[in-house]
């Protein structure tokens, strides 16, 4: 036994014997703190244990932040110079500007309103006095979203306003400028569709449960009723989108599926007038008759419910429009136009897609206020570009670029044509970008690959609560049009969230989320799908045996199939072959249950962006080797023309520059599962 040991042991022997030198509490408090020593010591080894073989690994560098532009509420961006010595950095391209949206316009004979949304600000309403042009806002702060809109019958001054994401009903006094809230309801969270009958009752439509309220509102007293109305047509219905009023019944349009229905509110009867393929039918009131769209032509009916003749059709319809052109939206009121700003204000929330395009430029989307996005990446700025026809409410999760024009799957399966050549500034004219075509059966395109350079397969689900969807094949003609063609209704089991080519063999990774990260329903087990040009299964392989998505999948030029799901990575290495497990660092592995973002290709090499790091994939050598822990958590990524790696969460654009890259990939390390 050494000096200190002895020592150690003669000193407890003294204390234990000694009860006048040492009290009950002192005792328990050193063997606390003893026990403290021990524990932290354990911690300390645990962790190097833990993280000792990823810095090992040789890459575990902390990218510093650094500033090369900051984005004004105008979409103008001023440069920062970048401190010497700052690379490898994270660099903070800055904000999206994010536009406001405006999607619909009320008026009368005084007034014309129209409601405006922008991500984080509350809900603005612009009120046009139409006798002199002149525009005023009313905020109101207790809301966000407004659909649904109409002026009082008896007073001129009076607008009632219905209210989404917080379902309330607002009467505004358009000459006192306040609004007063008149009724919220208890279950729903959206109201989409207001109308008022001759009587003054107002009838409200929600989302999600389809419900439909009657209002009444007598000298300050609100009551509200449930207008219950039961018919097998709309039984899968998840919104009431359009009501049109009368004191005798209601026409009432509802989506997924698309119906109209009349239903009589003094014999309580409910009868389907038509049905649509497209997502909602719309609908407007021509004095005695009623006009309700089917698949693109008009059908008329008389406000008892009867078809009018087939030959009829709807005269010019005087209500006011609006149209978003690029920042502005233009509002016609009978023969009188009236332009409603729409530029950025908020801005910085909600990025959704983010894709390469023609040098120097980056494109990219947002979420709810739709908005075309390009980086200047000489320049290291943002700017807008233009907002999507129709305003808010409009979805892009994923859109491609082929250097000439963006085809852009987007919420409602809708498919616009942007031409970046045509659109060097923030403001775009209403043909830029145009709508292409629509899928009825189609909330979101979610997946994209080329055939061809002239032909693009999608692969789409039907709506937020929904597996299945179908996969279209979409042709680019040499005019510029498109042929598209339905290939196959993908099986209700099955959720594609990533499409991707090799030798003309399509291969699909199946999603958990049902809805686009809205709902998780189906618990399913990350699935690598083969199929062949006619949509037929040619072969499945399960990647995991717990639910999980696929989060990305990359074809190299040897042909070499590169997959992952947030926990693992595979490869596909030739035709026929069964996916392989790529070992990634096991302490990375484990540290989150949600962990690889997105697969970028780079070069011949793949690289993975995960919640914390940034790894890349040499296929030289088959190995795995960790880059950079990340600072921020982003989750969308893309390696621009100059090639730098372009990264983005919801609020910011982030770059590493290509000099760090080529720096990291050059520089001699230990590799990570290395074959």
């Amino acid at each position: 036994m050494d000096t200190r040991t002895r020592s150690r042991t003669r000193f407890f022997t003294r204390r234990q014997a000694s009860a006048t030198t040492f009290d009950g509490g002192a005792l328990r408090l050193r063997r606390r703190l003893v026990l403290g020593v021990l524990v932290l010591a354990a911690i300390v080894a645990g962790l190097i244990w833990y993280l000792g073989p990823v810095w090992q690994a040789g890459r575990m560098t902390v990218l510093p932040i650094v500033d090369a532009a900051r984005t004004t509420l105008d979409a103008r961006a001023y440069r920062y110079s970048i401190p010497d010595g700052a690379s490898p950095a994270l660099v903070r391209i800055g904000g999206v500007p994010t536009p406001v949206g405006a999607t619909s316009v009320v008026e009368n004979t005084r007034f014309a309103v129209v409601p405006l949304y922008e991500d984080l600000g509350p809900l603005r309403l612009v009120v046009i006095d139409k006798s002199n042009g002149e525009q005023r806002e009313i905020v109101i702060l207790d809301a966000k979203f407004a659909y649904g809109l109409c002026f009082d019958r008896e007073h001129d001054d009076r607008l009632w306003i219905a209210t989404s994401e917080r379902a309330k009903l607002f009467q505004l006094e358009l000459s006192a400028g306040e609004p007063e809230l008149i009724w919220q309801s208890a279950e729903d969270s959206h109201i989409f569709a207001l109308d008022q009958a001759q009587s003054g009752e107002l009838y409200l439509g929600t989302y999600p449960g389809r419900r439909c309220y009657r209002i009444k509102v007598d000298d300050g007293n609100t009551s509200a009723q449930l207008v219950t109305i039961q018919h097998p047509a709309i039984a899968g219905a998840t919104y009431l989108y359009r009501i049109i009023a009368t004191d005798e019944s209601l026409f009432l349009s509802y989506s997924a599926p698309a119906v109209l229905l009349r239903h009589d509110l003094r014999g309580a009867a409910n009868v389907e007038l038509l049905r649509s393929s497209a997502p909602f039918v719309e609908m407007f009131r021509q004095q005695t008759h009623l006009w309700a769209q089917q698949d693109g032509r008009w059908r008329g009916y008389d406000l008892a419910g009867k078809p009018l003749a087939d030959d009829l059709r709807p005269g010019p319809n005087y209500a006011a429009t609006i149209e978003v052109r690029g920042v502005n939206a233009i509002v016609q009121a009978g023969d009188k136009s009236f332009e409603v700003s729409l530029r950025p204000r908020a801005g910085g929330m909600g990025i959704t897609a983010l894709d390469s395009g023609a040098a120097p430029r980056l494109f990219g989307a947002t979420y709810w206020n739709t908005w075309l996005f390009e980086v200047d990446t000489s320049a290291r700025e943002v700017r807008g570009v233009a907002a999507l026809p129709g305003g808010s409410g409009e979805f892009f999760h994923s859109f491609t670029v082929d250097g000439r024009r963006q085809i852009i799957p987007s919420y409602q399966g809708a498919r616009y044509a942007y031409d970046p050549q045509q659109a060097v500034s923030r403001v775009a004219g209403s043909s830029n970008p145009r709508l292409m075509s629509q899928v009825a059966d189609a909330h979101y395109g979610i997946a994209s690959a080329s055939l061809s350079p002239t032909t693009q397969v999608y692969a789409t689900f039907p709506n937020y609560h929904q597996a299945g969807g179908q996969l279209i094949v979409l042709d680019t003609q040499p005019d510029g049009t498109t042929r598209e063609q339905i290939v196959k209704r993908i099986g209700d089991d099955l959720t594609l969230g990533h499409l991707a080519v090799v030798e003309r063999r399509l291969f699909g990774g199946t999603l958990d989320v049902v809805g686009a990260g809205v709902v998780r329903e189906l618990q399913q087990t990350p699935t690598l799908l083969e199929l062949d040009v006619g949509g037929e299964i040619v072969a499945r392989w399960p990647l995991d045996n717990r639910p999980d998505d696929v989060t990305g999948l990359v074809v190299l030029d040897s042909g070499r199939l590169v997959c992952a799901t947030r926990r693992r990575l595979f490869v596909i290495d030739s035709p026929g072959s069964t996916p392989r497990e790529l070992p990634i660092v096991h302490q990375i592995k484990r540290w989150h249950d949600s962990h690889v973002r997105k697969l970028v290709r780079y070069g011949n090499d793949v690289l993975v962006v995960t919640r914390e790091f940034l790894l890349l994939y040499e296929s030289a050598t088959d190995a795995v080797r960790v880059l950079a822990r990340l600072p921020v958590d982003c989750t969308l990524a893309a390696v621009g023309a100059d090639g730098g790696l372009y990264l983005a969460n919801r609020e910011q654009l982030w770059l590493i520059p290509r000099e760090s890259l080529e720096a990291w990939n050059v520089e001699q390390s230990t590799s990570v599962g290395a074959h």
